[in-house]
């Protein structure tokens, strides 16, 4: 299993998007390009423009609770394979802590624990993906 970590308010968090957080999600949002565009509250319309799917609250509402699913099934797999549990970021709590200049982390980070999830059916890697890592080494052209 692939857990996606990054840092939300100087504390590790980890997301994993598994069996059950897809259902779950699929339950409420629809399939996977469906919870994609809710992510980043957008939809490509029949004019081929990018437009909103909702209005600016909800859709942050809708992240928040992603989030709250990827996180809790992150906790799971980790309690269930004997590892320390880590805390489970609440929808209530990221809506109310949350800062402008967050949005887009929570947005990467669940849109990556959803990527890593589906990619991990065909690949072999069962490492963790700590997305400060990966930004780092873009940054400094060692990227893998």
């Amino acid at each position: 299993m692939r857990h996606v970590s990054f840092i939300y308010k100087k504390k590790k968090c980890t997301l994993l998007f598994n069996c059950l957080a897809m259902l779950e999600l699929q339950d409420k949002f629809g399939g996977i390009n469906d919870l994609v565009d809710v992510i980043y509250n957008r939809k490509t319309g029949k004019n081929g423009k990018s437009e909103k799917i909702t209005d600016d609250v909800e859709a942050f509402n809708f992240l928040c609770e992603i989030i709250e699913v990827l996180s809790e099934q992150s906790s799971n797999a980790k309690a269930a394979m004997d590892f320390e549990r880590p805390e489970i970021l609440r929808a209530a709590k990221l809506s109310a802590l949350t800062s402008p200049t967050e949005i887009g982390l929570l947005r990467q980070a669940a849109f990556s624990a959803i990527e890593h999830g589906i990619m991990q059916e065909t690949d072999d890697d069962e490492s963790d993906i700590d997305l400060g890592l990966l930004e780092l080494q873009k940054k400094t052209g060692k990227a893998k």
